[in-house]
């Protein structure tokens, strides 16, 4: 197995999964809730933004997609865990943030 620092994003977002797997549900909980206060202070997001690698409105819609598919799979915790480290780069940062 290799070490943590040589995991990229999606591997430690899967391995997050399979060590917590009861803690998913607060996980999604806390995800959502970044989400929510993004688009509340989006004006304020907007105007600070200094990341010259991605647009703010490319972090946004795929902020959208992760609330989208949380809502969609709400009570289905495998889904949506296999869903955002796999195929969504918002989900995938905000899962690799919260364990770094």
């Amino acid at each position: 197995m290799k070490q943590l620092t040589q995991l990229i994003n999606t591997e430690k977002a899967q391995l997050l999964h399979q060590l917590f797997p009861d803690e998913i549900p607060q996980l999604l909980q806390f995800v959502q809730g970044v989400c929510e206060a993004t688009q509340e202070n989006e004006e304020i997001y907007l105007q600070k933004w200094d990341n010259g690698l991605f647009g703010f409105d490319f972090w946004l819609n795929q902020l959208r997609e992760v609330e989208t598919k949380i809502a969609k799979y709400d009570k289905d915790c495998t889904a949506i865990a296999s869903y955002l480290p796999t195929s969504c780069s918002m989900g995938i940062w905000l899962c690799t943030w919260c364990i770094a």
